[in-house]
């Protein structure tokens, strides 16, 4: 360590009952200047034969590691061609292989669900078929008035229940598409705004989705079954006297040492000076 002739050297450390070199925060160097005398610029302290010794050992070392990477590229030839650079992973392509990754999980996800609701379409197309299928075939037996209703409230509300679940479907689809998409031309002319657009509008699909879900689950549910507030729990009993004071006891003996323990740790520490 070289250090001008105003310089100083110190360290900064925990101060305690038994310092060590454990301790040690940091190392510092500072000057001390007159006040109103203006700090010399750091070229200036360094002497000219100093400054010439200094750049002789950057060139030694700078020709010695162009050196070390002829004999790595001999030893190697397969890295021919190639930045050292590129071989290391930088920050902007790191991130750009996350968005990757999470666009990939995405549109799993929803190839998943897309299946999902292909399976829960075909079903309700087969039930609705099923039940119309039962009604036309009743022929001249008529049933009563209350057992035709409660059938066409059946058959409307798997109609709907269709519909809901086919508009589920396309904004699926929409969403896979506009993932698919970004995953194709992630770097088109649109660039950032684009980008930034497409995941605003997956977002807002998936909002949608999310809505009619919910709205399909709570539609379908009995009324008897509709979730409620949950109950608030039963209110402690309070604390009797006589457990109180116990309490109050045992708290006031464990202060009591934890004092003394203290004390003598504080007089053992003492002893170190």
């Amino acid at each position: 360590m070289v250090l001008p002739p105003q310089g100083y050297f110190g360290i900064s450390a925990a101060t305690g009952g038994l310092a060590d070199d454990h301790d040690v925060l940091s190392f510092l160097t500072f000057q001390l200047t007159e006040p109103g005398k203006m700090t010399p610029p750091p070229d200036a302290e360094i002497a000219e034969k100093d400054k010439e010794k200094y750049q002789e050992e950057f060139e030694h070392f700078q020709q010695e590691l162009d050196k070390r990477k002829e004999e790595f590229k001999k030893e190697h030839p397969d890295t021919q061609g190639q930045p050292v650079d590129d071989i290391y992973e930088t920050v902007s392509d790191r991130e750009l292989r996350q968005i990757f990754e999470g666009q990939n999980r995405i549109h799993l996800e929803i190839k998943q669900l897309n299946k999902q609701l292909d399976m829960i379409l075909d079903e309700q197309r087969r039930y609705v078929s099923t039940i119309t299928e039962e009604i036309s075939k009743r022929g001249s037996n008529v049933p009563s008035h209350q057992g035709q209703l409660e059938l066409d409230n059946i058959v409307k509300t798997q109609e709907e229940v269709l519909r809901q679940v086919a508009e589920m479907k396309n904004s699926v689809g929409e969403t896979q598409r506009l993932v698919t998409g970004i995953q194709h031309h992630p770097a088109s002319s649109g660039g950032i705004y684009e980008t930034t657009q497409h995941f605003n509008d997956i977002k807002e699909h998936l909002h949608v989705v999310k809505r009619d879900i919910e709205h399909l689950v709570q539609r379908n549910m009995p009324s008897n079954e509709k979730p409620k507030c949950p109950e608030l729990p039963q209110f402690p009993s309070c604390l009797s006297t006589t457990h109180f004071f116990i309490f109050v006891a045992f708290q006031t003996l464990l202060f009591i040492s934890y004092i003394m323990y203290r004390s003598q740790q504080e007089a053992a520490a003492k002893k170190f000076f």
